[in-house]
């Protein structure tokens, strides 16, 4: 629904109040926090896993401000308990969906595109996480694979960026490929943003003109055994595995 005339204005403070947050408390993370960490925690591993852990509290405390504020709603259901050594795999509608996942896990890894590497206000977050580039794909699979037989948890989009409004969902293949390596649990999340802001190729002071509502739907974790039950060749398990997880985003969104 559209704003009136009167709340527009509002709704616009309210709006770059969100990301100017968001933007101070990425340098405060990055600039103070995280260097204070890695200083203090010796253990690299466990310095990361402090990071991550600060970036989940951060992103809730984000969430928890846009719902005060209404700048956007949420409606979040399915299996909230994650389980480590899942690998989470979601839809990309918009700009802040990494956001309301991480608000969900205590403790993630992202697979990211090498662009928010050298984003002024992400790099740092990035590095001292230990989130994983997808600059090279061989290189992405094979970190993403250690990460969740050694227990951790993935999340990964893979349309690889955001989804262009009025297009099909189109699923590359690295999803695919870690899933079948890692034989791990796999957990769908599907999204859902209305309207359809902050997609590709949107402005973000555009949701100021609207009232949107998220929903978020945790789908219970799928074996491999349950979309992959027959074998065959890597690049054809890789191919109808890809296709069969697009095919169930698809059939969920619709």
């Amino acid at each position: 629904m559209t704003a009136s005339k009167f709340d527009i204005p509002w709704r616009t403070t309210l709006t770059i109040t969100s990301f100017v947050c968001f933007g101070v408390g990425s340098l405060i993370l990055g600039l103070l926090w995280f260097p204070i960490v890695h200083l203090v925690v010796t253990n690299r591993a466990n310095a990361q896993r402090t990071c991550r852990k600060s970036v989940h509290y951060s992103f809730r405390l984000f969430i928890a401000f846009t719902r005060i504020t209404r700048v956007v709603g949420y409606d979040i259901s399915g299996t909230h308990n994650f389980q480590p050594g899942q690998l989470i795999v979601a839809n990309h509608p918009s700009l802040i969906d990494v956001i309301l996942i991480g608000a969900q896990i205590s403790d993630a890894y992202y697979v990211v595109k090498e662009g928010i590497r050298h984003n002024f206000f992400t790099s740092l977050i990035v590095r001292s996480t230990g989130w994983v580039s997808s600059l090279d794909p061989e290189q992405m699979i094979e970190q993403c694979v250690r990460i969740l037989k050694g227990g951790g948890n993935v999340v990964m989009f893979p349309e690889g960026t955001r989804t262009v409004p009025g297009r099909h969902l189109s699923f590359k293949r690295g999803a695919s490929v870690v899933f079948l390596k890692s034989a791990s649990d796999l957990v769908p999340v599907y999204l859902q943003i209305s309207p359809q802001i902050l997609a590709k190729g949107q402005a973000w002071f555009k949701a100021a003109e609207h009232k949107i509502q998220y929903q978020m739907d945790i789908g219970r974790p799928l074996s491999l055994g349950e979309i992959m039950p027959e074998d065959g060749s890597e690049r054809h398990n890789t191919r109808i595995c890809t296709a069969r997880l697009q095919k169930l985003f698809a059939d969920k969104l619709r």
